[in-house]
């Protein structure tokens, strides 16, 4: 006689703590029903594991009991991706004092840092370039997160020059020049870039240079010119034997006064932003004075020469081509 024994499998039971969570989350799965456990995939061990699955996965957990009977048992864990999220603005550069909106999309819900803002679409003035950090929530409760760098510009630095501050109403038009180029010049007697006194009339007038950059931000500066009077057309009309040559020079010209009505005659040499680079003032002078100026410390460039006798001046251009 043989006696054939024959063990029934061990009925294996697989649970999972959680069986439907956001991808970077875990569970424990629990077995039970045998007496050792192994888990694949992963091959790992025990009748209690963690898992971290990035995507949906189904695990199989096979049982032996004390006689060695195996039998198994599968747990489906779902795992929901994380919602990606998409950040866009109006304006991704602002300037000082500027609003803008943010707008995020790829959830349902939407929490904003800093500000503690909500909504998908948020209205932000940063005084300064900000970092801010959307949190989004989707169906699943799954959160996704992005950050979205807001820069806000400062004013540009604007600066205004005239070649000359002071005039008679019967001067030629006085170079206005704005820093950064690109802007425009506005007030009284003002064309382009040229102020002229005999349009403003006499009297103290404030010009503004207004720039606007890249980023749309504006910022202005002024500049006063004081236009008087001047002398009449008897002393205006003395200065017109005033003349040098040549024009454009090598750093170097000729005065010629061709006029028995000037006697003293001062020369003033301005930059295009209205400094004084030279002056001289030349006593006893008579019709047929003559002079030779150096000027070859100048950089090349362009200059404005002003000759003044008395109370009437005349300023030309003077271009140095060394």
């Amino acid at each position: 006689t043989v006696t054939v024994n024959v063990y029934t499998p061990p009925a294996v039971i697989a649970t999972a703590s959680v069986d439907s969570f956001c991808s970077g989350t875990s569970t424990t799965l629990n077995a039970g029903g045998a007496a050792s456990y192994s888990w694949s995939p992963g091959n790992m061990t025990g009748a209690n594991i963690t898992v971290s699955p990035s995507s949906s996965t189904n695990y199989i957990v096979t049982g032996t009991d004390t006689n060695g009977c195996t039998n198994a048992d599968t747990v489906m864990l779902t795992v929901y991706p994380s919602p990606t999220l998409t950040v866009t603005s109006t304006n991704s550069v602002i300037c000082t004092g500027g609003s803008t909106s943010l707008m995020a999309s790829g959830a349902t819900t939407y929490t904003w840092q800093p500000g503690n803002l909500t909504g998908a679409t948020v209205t932000v003035t940063p005084a300064t370039s900000t970092n801010y950090t959307v949190t989004g929530v989707d169906t699943n409760g799954c959160t996704g997160i992005s950050v979205y760098g807001m820069s806000v510009a400062a004013p540009p630095n604007v600066y205004g020059y005239s070649s000359l501050s002071n005039a008679c109403t019967n001067d030629p038009p006085i170079l206005l020049t704005g820093i950064p180029a690109g802007g425009t010049w506005s007030g009284p007697g003002v064309a382009g870039n040229n102020f002229s006194p005999s349009v403003a009339g006499a009297g103290t007038h404030t010009l503004t240079y207004s720039y606007t950059d890249t980023y749309g931000c504006s910022n202005t500066a002024t500049v006063t010119i004081v236009v008087d009077p001047c002398a009449g057309v008897h002393e205006q009309s003395a200065l017109n034997g005033v003349s040098f040559y040549p024009n454009p020079n090598a750093g170097s010209f000729t005065l010629n006064v061709q006029s028995g009505d000037i006697h003293t005659l001062t020369m003033e040499i301005f930059d295009l932003q209205g400094r004084i680079v030279y002056s001289q003032q030349l006593d006893g002078i008579s019709s047929g004075y003559s002079k030779d100026v150096d000027v070859s410390f100048l950089a090349n460039g362009a200059y404005y020469l002003r000759f003044t006798s008395d109370s009437s001046s005349q300023t030309t251009r003077l271009i140095i081509e060394k």
